[in-house]
């Protein structure tokens, strides 16, 4: 089973830069409308001290991912992880059990310009700010500025649908 590791906080080139993404609480409000989480022991305490502020809100759920390469599959299951320190440089725990792929589309960023299945993309539109909801984003510019910091940014991957 392979791994998707979300991240806590907003990267270093990102306008948020630091600030926390909340993708755990946000992944946890889609999932826990369809089961209930079992954490393992140790990830109780980790996890605790990123989410005190989970009961506290009604988080918007985070039901996609976007990641680079052609390698899922719907029906392939996904282990959710963060990491405890730094990314790539610490080590990482489970957010939850095991996930499945209940949809794939092919998402790619060619000269500034966003597809979703080799259709265009209007960022203005409706439909472009409900994906960046579902994405775990606040708001359209938030997911725009993840994915094309420098305006130039060539992109080819999938959007994964777990929840």
């Amino acid at each position: 089973m392979k791994d998707i590791k979300f991240s806590l906080y907003f990267p270093k080139y990102h306008p948020k830069a630091g600030q926390s993404t909340h993708f755990v609480e946000k992944i946890w409000a889609a999932i826990l409308s369809t089961r209930t989480i079992n954490l393992l022991e140790h990830q109780h305490e980790i996890l605790d001290q990123l989410t005190d502020s989970y009961w506290l809100k009604d988080w918007t759920p985070k039901r996609t991912t976007i990641r680079a390469g052609h390698r899922w599959k719907k029906g392939d299951m996904f282990m959710p992880k963060i990491w405890t320190g730094l990314p790539y440089r610490s080590k990482t725990i489970a957010i939850c059990e095991p996930l499945e792929i209940l949809e794939v589309e092919n998402f790619s960023l060619h000269d500034g310009v966003f597809y979703m299945d080799g259709q265009y993309l209007w960022i203005h539109s409706t439909d472009f700010k409900e994906m960046a909801k579902k994405d775990g984003f606040d708001n359209a510019e938030d997911f725009i500025e993840w994915f094309q910091p420098d305006r130039q940014r060539h992109f080819d991957g999938q959007r994964i649908r777990f929840a």
